[in-house]
């Protein structure tokens, strides 16, 4: 990977916070940054690129969870409680 020439640097950079909006939930953003990634190099080298990307987006995603259990439990409480409330 360290062997690209400096052009193409932003184009990963930019697909990695492509990806980073697409985990935040919005949709169909990821496949732009599949796009971008096989028109930079050949199609077996931007998955081989990409898919460390995702695994360390999820595994963000999984810490982030794990710390934030109890608010996640309290928000889901509060959540449902607001939904008893409005159904009375």
């Amino acid at each position: 990977m360290l062997g690209y020439p400096l052009e193409i640097w932003p184009v990963f950079c930019i697909c990695a916070f492509i990806v980073a909006l697409n985990k935040t939930g919005v949709p169909g953003i990821g496949m732009l940054a599949v796009t971008l990634m096989a028109s930079a190099m050949d199609a077996k080298k931007s998955v081989g690129f990409l898919l460390p990307i995702l695994i360390m987006g999820v595994y963000l995603w999984i810490a982030r969870l794990r710390h934030d259990r109890a608010a996640a439990r309290t928000g889901a409480l509060h959540g449902a409680s607001l939904v008893m409330e409005s159904a009375e």
